[in-house]
């Protein structure tokens, strides 16, 4: 049991340990985390116990828990449930708009002067009140509402006479009960609409499949209230591969000030998803986001830093770590997930401490599904790597097919490369064909065009290239160009382009043979020498003109 919620930056916390130790050394039983949180408590969910039984809270009031969004999500729960919030002032920057709504009219105790543990021992005194008050209130010395409305009616009264006194009053009573009567409807509105929001967020972090919540009209409606909303709009259409809708309300969001939308649009410069992959434009938005204080963005600064995608930068898992544990910072249970991955990664390519180790790849692996289930096949994804890199293909290939049945493509992918090479199971060109068109979201047709490709962002040019030589070497050479083509013209893949070139010779089509043998010469391909032999020979045997073919013979 306690009496009092201690709220805090972690940057702050030898403050709060100093308020702790005195408070409970003088009988007033305090919690703060992470002290007070039992192992396996689910982080969230303990913080709002505590509260709903908490007398008061105090908030340490500093630069740093003014831009802390755990700390205001716990101003808001206290709140919300009518708890005395006392706010121990240790800095003069301006309140936040958020902490201006929850703390306009509450005591503030004035820590900036005095040495700190003067003002503590003052603020123990005035808590000490609180507590040994059967609801909670806060000292009889700081007026309230009702005391101030009191002295107003005594003013009254002392201006006017029986008659108008009974008017007065009839009228007042009825001026407040219709404005309680209001009062009492925003409230319930308000409670009803955060009531909605908290559930429309459980749903989207719990769910597995986005388009069987029916979310949509939930963050919608709520989105003028809760400028969130548009972020998790965006990702919700991010997932089903509708990057321009996704794109839309993360750009909506962004003029509202939502720093998490920063982040959506970010992270679609950052994969390519509906625009051109470019990491100095992600970047710029993961920074503004930071900037702004925005904890959530730290994720995204460490998975740079951790694979090389800052331009300029050589990867650094030390970065990539310190920044993935500042993201351990937030409520946001998918950015959660995503960092876990992410740490999993960094043990796995190699980074250790005194506390972490490749081993402890799988670990943080399966903490993330625990935190967003969506990310499950992602999880199942990165230990088939794991196993790979351990060349214990047997295990790789089960975890592969587990994230694949989830519609993993990468895990697809990797699936077709085992067996299309046969490593650690029997050469299987059927199935690799199998798993790479399904990795591409390609649906085989009877006829031409052969292929229906779905709209999604993927982009692996090997995978395209592997899929034109399985039907070339079935003979189904039409097919196979299909894919050199995508390979070679989408992506400017070398071996597209040389394959396409040898496809178009076996057709008898001679001028676009030369342009893709002459295009495979010019990126540098391998077997140049040998394309150069075909073209002279192409020339020889009047096929292609000498003059088109100079450049390259």
């Amino acid at each position: 049991m306690h009496d009092v919620f201690i709220s805090y930056s972690s940057k702050n916390k030898n403050v709060a340990d100093a308020i702790v130790s005195d408070f409970e050394q003088n009988g007033i039983r305090c919690w703060y985390a992470p002290r007070d949180i039992r192992p396996g408590e689910e982080w969230v969910t303990a913080i709002t116990k505590a509260l709903e039984t908490s007398k008061a809270l105090v908030l340490v009031y500093t630069d740093e828990s003014n831009n802390s969004r755990q700390v205001m999500n716990e101003i808001a729960v206290a709140f919300n449930a009518g708890i005395t919030i006392v706010p121990f002032k240790l800095s003069n920057e301006q309140m936040s708009s958020e902490l201006v709504y929850y703390l306009t009219r509450v005591h503030w105790l004035d820590a900036v002067s005095k040495p700190l543990s003067e003002n503590i021992t003052a603020l123990r005194e005035y808590i000490d009140v609180i507590v040994k008050t059967p609801n909670g209130a806060a000292p009889a010395s700081v007026k309230r509402a009702e005391e101030i409305v009191a002295e107003e009616d005594e003013a009254v009264k002392k201006h006017n006479n029986k008659v108008m006194r009974t008017v007065l009053c009839v009228v007042g009573v009825f001026a407040i009960l219709v404005i309680i009567g209001i009062i009492a409807v925003i409230k319930l509105d308000r409670r009803a609409q955060e009531q909605a929001y908290a559930d429309a967020i459980v749903s989207y972090y719990a769910s597995t499949d986005i388009d069987d919540l029916g979310l949509e009209g939930s963050f919608e409606f709520l989105s003028e209230r809760y400028p969130d909303s548009y972020y998790f709009l965006g990702k919700m259409y991010e997932r089903r591969g509708d990057f321009e809708t996704a794109y839309h309300y993360f750009e909506t969001g962004e003029q509202t000030s939502d720093n998490l939308c920063l982040l959506g649009l970010g992270g679609m410069y950052l994969e390519g998803y509906g625009v051109e992959k470019d990491m100095v434009t992600a970047k710029s938005y993961f920074d503004n986001a930071l900037f702004a204080g925005c904890v959530e963005a730290n994720f995204y600064e460490g998975y740079m830093w951790t694979w090389g995608l800052i331009p300029g930068e050589e990867a650094d898992l030390s970065k990539g770590k310190e920044y993935a544990d500042a993201a351990l910072e937030s409520d946001n249970k998918e950015i959660l997930a995503l960092t876990y991955l992410l740490l999993g990664d960094i043990c796995r390519l190699g980074y250790a401490d005194a506390d972490m180790t490749r081993e402890d790849a799988l670990k943080y692996y399966e903490i993330a599904v625990l935190y967003c289930p969506y990310y499950e096949s992602e999880s199942y994804d990165r230990k088939g790597s794991y196993y790979i890199e351990d060349k214990d293909y047997s295990l790789a290939i089960d975890w592969y097919l587990k994230a694949a049945q989830l519609g993993n493509r990468h895990s697809m992918k990797m699936l077709g490369d085992l067996y299309y090479d046969g490593i650690g199971t029997d050469m299987d060109t059927d199935k690799a064909k199998g798993y790479y068109l399904a990795a591409g979201g390609f649906k085989e047709l009877s006829s031409a065009p052969w292929f229906e490709r779905a709209d999604d962002g993927f982009d692996n040019d090997v995978v395209f290239n592997k899929l034109g030589l399985i039907y070339y070497y079935d003979y189904d050479y039409e097919k196979a160009l299909y894919f050199f083509l995508l390979a070679a013209d989408e992506f400017d893949n070398v071996y597209g382009m040389g394959n396409a070139g040898m496809t178009y010779e076996i057709l008898e089509d001679w001028e676009n043979s030369l342009k893709y043998y002459g295009a495979a010469i010019d990126a540098g391909h391998q077997d140049s020498e040998n394309f150069r032999r075909r073209i002279r020979m192409m020339v020889d045997d009047g096929l292609v003109s000498a003059a088109d073919a100079a450049r390259w013979i």
